[in-house]
């Protein structure tokens, strides 16, 4: 599943989304952020690889918001992933998910079985199981931390 996100990982990409928060007169620091986790500044970079790769996150990590990167990109925090009748957690003809972040536009994103990060645009969700539509669903990177670096990435390209 690759390497875990870390620290400096994390550190990078908040120091990216608090330059556009300075540079973009609409941007607001609070949306344009990472929101660390309860003692995650004392937790250093210790990883439990016995933990799936969205608890390692959480570990570190209580959220990401980059509301004014592209059309935006969220990893929401755990409270707001629990499974509900409209959260994807099946894919129809793919298979199990787990939801853990959503674009500006509707698209949710979730982590695969094999550790990869997909993108489901907007379609019909029934009582947990995503119907893919006219639009496919793609893959974002290949783990979680690939994801983050995609973020960082889109964050650093911002005028």
């Amino acid at each position: 599943m690759g390497a875990p996100v870390d620290r400096e990982l994390l550190d990078r990409l908040d120091a990216a989304l608090a330059a556009i928060a300075e540079a973009v007169p609409w941007a607001e620091r609070s949306a344009n952020r990472v929101v660390w986790a309860t003692g995650a500044a004392d937790a250093g970079n210790d990883v439990d690889d016995d933990l799936g790769d969205v608890a390692r996150f959480d570990r570190q990590c209580s959220e990401i918001r980059a509301a004014d990167v592209g059309n935006g990109w969220f990893v929401h925090p755990a409270d707001r992933r629990r499974p509900r009748s409209d959260v994807p957690t099946e894919i129809d003809g793919f298979g199990p998910c787990t939801p853990f972040g959503s674009s500006g536009g509707g698209d949710w994103f979730v982590l695969s079985a094999d550790g990869s990060v997909w993108m489901l645009p907007p379609s019909t969700i029934r009582n947990g199981h995503y119907e893919p539509g006219p639009v496919a669903i793609t893959q974002v990177a290949p783990s979680i931390r690939g994801f983050v670096e995609v973020i960082l990435a889109a964050a650093t390209s911002e005028p």
